[in-house]
């Protein structure tokens, strides 16, 4: 051990503390139209005037999954009471969760953002799948009941673990 104490020994009754750097001592501020030119609207070489002519789609692709997902994770914690595998709220999942992000990747794709265009064209139909999995219509659960019924079978520890949902009230 040396001489000097370091920061995690103590002198006497005494803890020797340090600065240490935070966030606001290394990174500067910036102003938010810079933060705006920088990262919603990224420089990239891109051919034609579309950046011009069209508005950013990126906020109306996330305001869709923030509105779907959103309400699709409090049913899932069970907040004030809220259950039913998201049955209230599938015209959020296939207008919003769905078409809005389907429509927004359509204009990330015309203005040339492969990335964000892949990440919208992914969860828009991930929405329209899990929103059509939810209609009866559908009968997606048929398979997991005895009686065929797609609304018992939704209720059931198969289907709820084959789709993903080990916490759900079927398995507790």
């Amino acid at each position: 051990m040396s001489a000097k104490p370091t920061n995690t020994q103590i002198e006497g009754d005494t803890e020797i503390l340090s600065h240490m750097p935070t966030k606001d001592s290394i990174m500067l501020p910036i102003p938010r139209d810079t933060f705006e030119k920088l990262y919603l609207t990224p420089k990239m070489p891109i051919a034609g005037k579309l950046r011009q002519t069209f508005g950013n789609p990126t906020p109306i692709s996330l305001m869709g999954f923030l509105v779907s997902a959103t309400p699709n994770a409090m049913i899932h914690m069970g907040w004030r009471g809220a259950g039913g595998d998201g049955g209230a709220i599938l015209p959020a999942y296939i207008a919003f969760g769905g078409m809005t992000q389907i429509i927004g990747a359509i204009g990330e794709w015309l203005i040339g953002n492969t990335f964000s265009c892949a990440i919208f064209f992914t969860y828009g139909a991930f929405w329209l799948a899990y929103g059509a999995s939810l209609m009866p219509f559908f009968a997606v659960g048929a398979r997991y009941s005895p009686t065929g019924n797609g609304l018992e079978g939704m209720e059931t520890a198969e289907y709820h673990a084959t789709a993903g949902k080990q916490c759900t009230k079927a398995n507790q």
